[in-house]
């Protein structure tokens, strides 16, 4: 299907940043018009004070490292994430935040997606740190592809930081744990977002169901 964009210069920024590298060919303008009719422009409010608290509570999210920063065999993680989100279904769970990185976030939003697909009632939220976070260091044309995709048949689709870097992502990390009551975490060990996270999620009180490197 080949690629035509939209005639809209609203979307000329989201339209370049996220469907503008050379792999595209496969997503047409009525894909990106899809992804766009899902996008709520940077979330209203980042307070855990505004989130409803039926919304949390049915609410479960992720959080784990770039493949190249795992360290667990990526089969095993796959199994472990299958594992755990048919636990959080079966326990009543039907959103799941993903922060949509490479590795963790987009294998377990994959997973969600597969579920959904074989006919469970779950929705999938996207949780970008900002507009074009795809075009960064390692995201290679496959990687860019998973991502696409995944933003395609997100049920909602959030973008937490208005500009691109570290805080960015701190932003979405605190957004995620905010919006959910579960955290699915793998961890190899090691300071950086994934421990910010969890460290957050264990301080409000979530659950934190995590896999760490033996």
């Amino acid at each position: 299907m080949k690629n035509n964009k939209p005639n809209n210069k609203k979307f000329d920024k989201e339209y370049d940043a996220v469907f503008g590298s050379p792999s595209t060919d496969v997503f047409s303008a009525e894909d990106f018009l899809k992804y766009v009719d899902n996008v709520l422009d940077f979330k209203e409010a980042l307070s855990p004070d505004s989130v409803p608290a039926e919304y949390k509570t049915h609410t479960c999210t992720f959080t784990g490292h770039r493949p190249e920063r795992l360290e667990i065999p990526e089969n095993y993680v796959k199994k472990w994430l299958h594992e755990q989100i048919n636990k959080a279904v079966s326990d009543g769970y039907d959103r799941f935040i993903s922060g949509m990185q490479r590795g963790v976030d987009l294998w377990a939003a994959e997973e969600v997606l597969k579920l959904k697909n074989e006919g469970k009632n779950i929705k999938l939220i996207a949780a970008c740190a900002f507009i074009g976070m795809n075009n960064g260091k390692g995201w290679d044309d496959k990687w860019k592809d998973v991502y696409k995709n995944t933003l395609v048949h997100a049920d909602e689709v959030y973008y937490i930081g208005k500009n691109p870097g570290k805080a960015a992502f701190l932003m979405r990390d605190d957004w995620m744990v905010d919006h959910s009551s579960r955290l699915i975490a793998v961890y190899n060990g090691v300071p950086g977002g994934t421990k910010h996270t969890i460290d957050r999620a264990e301080k409000q009180g979530l659950e934190v169901f995590k896999l760490e490197k033996q």
